[in-house]
């Protein structure tokens, strides 16, 4: 097994086993492995990637009320993870599974970071300020 991959299944494991209890990440049952394979047990999400729902919107998007809701689901979810001190890091419509029941799910936390919180603010590249300005940097084009 390629080394990348396994801190990356490890990375996975970790937080998911820190005793996260949120509605909107899937419950972690079991992890294993063999001689070649490292294997993760998660609880099963019928309903496909939200990936896969846009592809079947046609281009036409969601209504404004699902995307409302899904919108909601996707900040409550961060927000949770936030206050556990957990950047995702690889948030895109395939790492979010959809249940039957509409609901979401963010998956892959495998590029997920737990964060020092305090040895982030020191330092300098990470103030508000200066996102805020790397931000509009990008926005606004230099003449």
């Amino acid at each position: 097994m390629r080394t990348q991959k396994v801190n990356s299944v490890f990375r996975e494991r970790d937080i998911l086993t820190a005793g996260i209890d949120c509605k909107y990440i899937p419950n972690l049952y079991h992890t294993f492995s063999d001689e070649e394979y490292l294997y993760i047990v998660l609880e099963y999400i019928s309903g496909g990637t939200l990936s896969d729902k846009l592809k079947l919107v046609n281009g036409f998007g969601f209504g404004k009320e699902q995307a409302q809701f899904y919108a909601a689901q996707i900040v409550v979810g961060l927000e949770y993870l936030q206050a556990q001190n957990i950047a995702h890091r690889d948030l895109k419509p395939d790492n979010i599974m959809i249940q039957n029941d509409q609901y979401l799910k963010i998956i892959d936390f495998g590029e997920a970071k737990i964060v020092d919180a305090y040895e982030d603010l020191k330092s300098p590249d990470t103030t508000l300020e200066s996102q805020e300005q790397s931000f509009f940097n990008r926005l606004i084009p230099q003449r």
